[in-house]
């Protein structure tokens, strides 16, 4: 009969726990892939505790080394698995990653995270200035990373499968359309002012295709069927990390299109044309040139560009009205163009179309709205027309 091993106190030791030379302890165990671990502690009962936290994830099927790794390395570890994202995805993934390391989070082990640790972290976050769309973004690299984690049977639940709405209020405001009325008013005090008239005609055009602010910076004058009385939309136009221009594809494989032009629309085109700087033809990037809305230098307008443009506009109407002009930006006339779709008849699914949308749910649900006035003009049109029926 094989005599029992001891520690120093004089403690049995069961089968793959010894005791180290300085007093300290160590147990050694073989993971399901074969693997051999050792942990340690600075007493028995720790390490026992140990080592049955070690049984119930081998019983689960669970790698317990592997739970070792970083909140960091998991989501490195998942994006690394999503590759052929595109470069404005990729910028905006760094920014969500650096928000890990607020309060050292990044750094635990994914083992140690349990939910209620997620949720606090995520409403530090929150009392801390974040906003209510960066905390979705980032619960929405960190929750998918953590699932990857499960499948792989490193942990064995997700701490970030809770609702955002939890721990932090939805504070992002909701778009609203503007009404035909606030359209021509805010068309004519561009249109007559001394400052802002050159700009005239961008609106013109984003108001009459619905075109996404980075899709219409990114075209060029190839992209304009003058014959067909149509607009090519072929690419996105993003200014990136460290300034950078680049053209890139567009948001969802629906994205390109041909968008129909309106006469005033073509109008406002040749305009755009004719008034583009002289000179500078030359400029070139990512292999597209003659882009329409270019700076003085021959560089082409930004998405900053355009809104900060719209965002000195509207101060200007400010200071000269009782009344200040509602919310307005580039996404807001790419909601304004569909809801007037939407209002003039023009079919769902046709409308999707020249929305770029890739769910017909993103067309109506998000981007179409109505008002009281619309909604009144629109049942006494269906009154009159039923009566007519009747007679």
């Amino acid at each position: 009969m094989s005599k029992k091993r001891r520690d120093t106190k004089g403690h049995v030791l069961n089968r793959g726990e010894s005791q180290r030379k300085d007093g300290s302890y160590q147990y050694r165990y073989t993971t399901a892939n074969g693997k051999r671990q050792t942990v340690y502690a600075a007493d028995l009962n720790s390490l026992r505790a140990k080592e049955k936290e070690i049984a119930d994830s081998l019983h689960k099927g669970i790698d317990y080394a592997a739970g070792s790794i970083t909140v960091h390395d998991m989501v490195k570890k998942y994006l690394f698995l999503h590759r052929g994202l595109k470069q404005s995805t990729k910028e905006w993934h760094e920014q969500m990653i650096k928000l890990l390391d607020y309060d050292g989070f990044g750094d635990r082990a994914i083992k140690n995270i349990k939910l209620s640790d997620a949720q606090a972290w995520l409403g530090m976050l929150s009392e801390n200035g974040k906003g209510y769309s960066s905390l979705s973004g980032l619960k929405g690299i960190l929750k998918p990373a953590f699932e990857l984690a499960c499948r792989e049977n490193v942990i064995s639940s997700n701490p970030f499968a809770f609702k955002i709405t939890e721990i932090a209020a939805n504070d992002s405001r909701e778009r609203h359309a503007l009404t035909l009325a606030e359209q021509q008013t805010w068309l004519d005090f561009v249109k007559n002012d001394p400052a802002y008239a050159v700009y005239y005609d961008w609106f013109v055009i984003l108001l009459g295709t619905g075109l996404r602010v980075s899709e219409f910076c990114g075209l060029t004058m190839h992209d304009i069927d003058w014959q067909n009385h149509a607009i090519h939309v072929q690419r996105q136009l993003i200014r990136g990390k460290g300034r950078r221009l680049y053209t890139s594809s567009l948001k969802t494989h629906n994205g390109k299109r041909v968008i129909p032009m309106t006469e005033d629309v073509a109008a406002s085109l040749r305009n755009v044309i004719a008034a583009r700087p002289k000179g500078n033809v030359a400029f070139m990037l990512d292999g597209c040139r003659d882009f329409l809305f270019i700076t003085r230098d021959g560089t082409p307008h930004d998405r900053g560009n355009i809104a900060n443009t719209i965002k000195r506009i509207k101060q200007k109407y400010d200071t000269q009205h009782a009344k200040p002009f509602p919310d307005i930006s580039p996404h807001i006339l790419r909601h304004t163009f569909c809801t007037n779709m939407v209002n003039n008849g023009m079919t769902p699914k046709d409308l999707q179309y020249i929305m770029g949308h890739a769910d017909i749910r993103t067309t109506l649900g998000k981007y179409a709205h109505t008002n009281a006035e619309q909604a009144a003009a629109e049942m006494l049109r269906i009154e009159q027309q039923r009566k007519a029926l009747a007679r």
